[in-house]
Formats: structure tokens, sequence, C-alpha cells
């Protein structure tokens, strides 16, 4: 039976060296890992005592040592949850638990050289100083199986809601060790409750401190071949430990010490030999991620070229026809007729009008993307500046049968405007709005309300008609570059740059601009919101 305990003691021994060398080894590959070193340390803590413990070989020693080693077992669970929360990303809204967590433990730790934690040490199964607990100890084991379910459940929670891959492989790791060593390390409560149950899950312990290290030093990064080199090393380490303190002569001792002496070495230059090739991967993988981007951003580019220059050579053919082939009339002598001479000139205008427009638009695109776009701000009155556009649209409706109203609960709202660009704005949505509108009308309405920002106002410019509506399709790329609604390109005219160059000049006057549609035949509202002048 002495030989039993022996071992059980040793597996407090190895389980301390375990949780110490993995602690260092996260730590110092990445500092910002310092809590996971606090679970380590509380668990070595524990299992050193553990070890001198059950190595004991009177009452005394062995209380004190069971009341020094339940210090650091009423730090592993607040230690294992604290870190847990901050890799789940839920420290700041577990704070209270983990502040409740911590408190509780200081107050068992000062519990615990009371009879009111362990009452005392007697025989137990072939354990001769097996520890009592006493009212203080059942309840820390009650807060130790609540905050260990708790932590699951979070566990859970976190794997089934996540998109993060990584972290979904983090938790799964984290799942089996805190299953395999915490659940191993409880298995040493049943003797305390009588329970006539050896604490046989000791010996797992050693496997959390093992897979959570790995769960944060990589989930992508370590072949499997490299793991279990791994494992068989510290299983090595752990085996010869053993045979070390098991010796019973000098030399057997001085052999199983320079074999240990020579394990730890290779063992050293194993993992240092891993971690240098998990930096290298880390920096493989992060540099064909970037190459990955700088791809699809090449090819994004490419695209965008080649339907630039579609588009360009269309929209700019065009027009330029039109105009050729109509003076060319008037040029020939073919059109005579005064009358017919005037409206030919109008189709011409019109389509010069067109075509400096459209270069006006890609003007304002070039100044945008080159960051060259300047604005003359000044305090303007808003609803005077709208119903201004209104009253210069209403021909342009009243050609259309469209009833083009305006609106606003206020007189005067002061706003930061540059007048000329945001008359562009505002301009480019009424016309689109009456262009898009066959029967029916097109509303201009401005409102007030209060701002997110403390003690501030936003004026918000609604834009609704009743015409051909949105599709739910649409909608999301209405404010791209050279995105129109496809079913209507050739019946109606425009560059598709229009809803682009305004999103740039209402966010540069710090607003925002979006549409809203029940879909298409069901009409469409354009809202602008800008801040309101203090």
């Amino acid at each position: 039976m002495e030989e039993t305990i022996r071992i059980f003691a040793l597996s407090g021994l190895f389980n301390a060296i375990i949780a110490i060398i993995f602690g260092l080894i996260v730590v110092f590959s990445n500092w910002k890992n310092w809590r996971f070193l606090l679970i380590t340390f509380a668990t070595a803590f524990w299992s050193f005592f553990y070890w001198l413990w059950l190595s004991s070989n009177n009452s005394i020693s062995a209380l004190f040592f069971v009341r020094m080693l339940s210090i650091g077992s009423t730090l592993i669970l607040p230690t294992y949850f604290h870190w847990l929360s901050s890799l789940l990303g839920i420290a700041e809204k577990q704070k209270k638990i983990i502040i409740l967590a911590y408190s509780l433990s200081i107050i068992f730790i000062v519990a615990g050289f009371s009879p009111l934690f362990i009452k005392s040490v007697k025989q137990e199964l072939f354990f001769p100083f097996w520890p009592q607990p006493g009212i203080i100890y059942t309840i820390y084991l009650v807060g130790y199986i609540a905050l260990f379910i708790y932590s699951i459940f979070q566990l859970i929670l976190n794997y089934r809601t996540t998109t993060n891959e990584v972290l979904r492989g983090r938790i799964r790791y984290i799942l089996i060790g805190s299953i395999l060593g915490l659940g191993g390390g409880a298995t040493n409560f049943f003797l305390w409750y009588g329970v006539p149950i050896p604490p046989y899950g000791n010996f797992l312990v050693a496997f959390y401190p093992i897979v959570f290290a790995y769960a944060i030093l990589k989930y992508q990064l370590f072949d499997i071949k490299i793991i279990l080199t791994q494992l068989v090393v510290f299983m090595l380490w752990g085996v010869t430990l053993v045979r070390l303190f098991l010796a019973k002569t000098l030399q057997e001792a001085l052999i199983e010490g320079g074999f240990l002496a020579f394990l730890v070495i290779f063992g050293i230059l194993l993992i240092r030999s891993v971690l240098k090739e998990v930096e290298q991967r880390e920096k493989l993988e992060v540099l064909t991620e970037n190459l990955k981007a700088a791809n699809e951003r090449l090819e994004q580019l490419n695209k965008l070229k080649s339907e630039f220059l579609s588009f360009a050579s269309h929209q700019v053919k065009s027009p330029m026809a039109i105009v050729k082939g109509y003076a060319s009339l008037i040029e020939d002598g073919t059109l005579k007729d005064p009358n017919e001479i005037k409206a030919t000139a109008g189709k011409i205008k019109q389509s010069s009008d067109r075509l400096i427009g459209l270069v006006n638009n890609f003007l304002d695109l070039r100044k945008i993307e080159e960051g060259r776009m300047e604005f003359n701000f000044e305090e303007k009155n808003l609803v005077e500046a709208v119903r201004d556009i209104v009253e210069e649209l209403k021909p342009l409706a009243q050609k259309k049968n469209l009833e083009l109203s305006f609106k606003s609960e206020k007189n005067e709202i002061k706003v930061n405007l540059d007048g000329q660009k945001f008359s562009q704005v505002i301009q480019n949505i009424i016309d689109n709005a009456i262009k898009y509108t066959e029967k029916g009308w097109v509303r201009v309405e401005i409102k007030t309300q209060k701002s997110k920002i403390k003690d501030a106002e936003e004026a918000l410019i609604t834009i609704s008609d009743s015409g051909r509506g949105i599709s739910q399709e649409l909608l999301p790329k209405l404010f791209e570059q050279f995105s129109r609604d496809s079913s209507v390109k050739k019946e109606i005219q425009g560059t598709g740059l229009g809803l682009y160059i305004a999103k740039q000049i209402v966010l540069a006057h710090k607003g925002d601009i979006w549409a809203e549609s029940e879909g298409e035949g069901k009409g469409s509202r354009f809202i602008v919101k800008l801040p309101i002048k203090c």
C-alpha cells in the first residue's frame, strides 16, 4: 500500500511540473496569455502540496499540507474562468462573476486553516491521513461544481454561436481538457465525503495544461505528428521522474537522473524547434492571406477597369453619335424648316448636356478617389436650400404629370453646407425619383430628430416616390460605382455614378444617406441625414 500511496503522491509532483512548464511556454510565447499562467501556477501550487501531503508520515504535517493545497484548489476554478472568459471575448460581460469568484476564493483561503473548512485527517481506504471536510468546505465544493458547470455551458454556447473556425477549434480542445483535467482532479472529492473511490482521476490533471496550451499556441499550426512527439517527450519526463523517486540505490538514482537530464535538454530543444516552426508557419499563413487579399483586390480592380472602359465607351460614344448625326442633318441642308432646325438644336444641346454631366461625374469620381475633393462649408438654411431645388425641378415633374411637393416641419434649420455640392446630391435624388416614376407623386419632406450625440439634433430629408421601387438584390449595392438597375438601363439613361458621388458628398458633410423600398413596383424612399448646427 505504501508503494501505491507513493505513486499517487508522485502524480501530484508530476502534475505540478507539467503545469509550470506549459504555463511558462505559453506565456513566453506571448505575454498576453498571462491569465493562463495564473491557472497553471494555482494548479502547480495545489499539486506540489498534494505531493507533500501524501508523502507525510504524521497527521500534523499532513493536515498542514492539506490546508496549503486547499489554497491552490480554491484558486483553480476562478483563474480558469477568468482565462476562459478572456479567450472567448466575454470577460467584460462576465466581470461580476469573475470578481465574485475571486472574492469567495479569498474568503475560503482565509477560512482554510479553520476546522470549519478542514476538521482533521484520518484513515480512508489505504490513505492514512485523508482530510475531513467542514461546513465551509462543503459550501466551497458547491461553488466549485456550479462554476465548473457554468464554464462548460459558456464554452458550448460560444461554440454554437461563433462563426470563427479557429475559436471553435480552440473551444473543442478546451472542452476536452476541462473534462479530463478538472474533472479528473474532482475525483479527489469522493473520499472527502466517505465514498470509497480512490482519486484515480488525479493522473489526468496533467492533461489539461497540455491541451489548453495546445489550444492557445496553435489550433491551425502544429502537425499532429509534432504534437504526438511532444506528448511522448513529456510522458517520458514523467515516467523517468517517477523512476528517479522510486530508485532504491544511488546508482539507479544517478542513471535515472542522467537520463532525465538528457530528456529535458532534448525536450526543450524539440519545443524550441516546434515554436520556430509555428512562428514560420504563422508568418507564411499571414503572407498567404495578404497575397490572397491582394489578388482579390487586383481582380476587383481589373473587373472595375473592364466595366469602366465598357461603360465609358458606350456612354461617351452614344451622345457624340447623336450630336454628330443631328449636326450633319443641319450641315448638309436636309433640315430646312426653322422649326425642325430648332428642335434638332435642342436635341443636340440635350446630348451635349448629358455628355458634360458625364465628364463632370468622372472628374468628381477621380477627385474623390484621390482625396482631392474640396468643400466650402457655410452656415445655410437647409429648408430654403432644398425648397429652391424642388422649385427648379417642378417643370420636369409637370412634363410627366407628376405631383412634386415639399414640406418641412420648420421654416429654418441651420446646417453647415457646401451649397453647390449638396444641391448636386438633392437634385440627383429628386431627378432620379422623377425619372423612375411613371405616374403618381414625388414628395420631399424635412424633419428633425434627436441625435445619439448628447444635446444634439439632426435633420432628415426624405425623398419618396410612387415609382418603380428597388429590388432587394439591388438595394445594398445602390451606392456603389456603376450600380444601376439592369431592367431599365435601355429605357432610362444614366451613369451609375450619381448615387456613389452623392454618398461621398454627404459623408463629407458628416451625414449619412440610405435608401428604402418595399420592392419593385412599390416606390422608394431616399433619406439624407445631416447634423444640425448648434
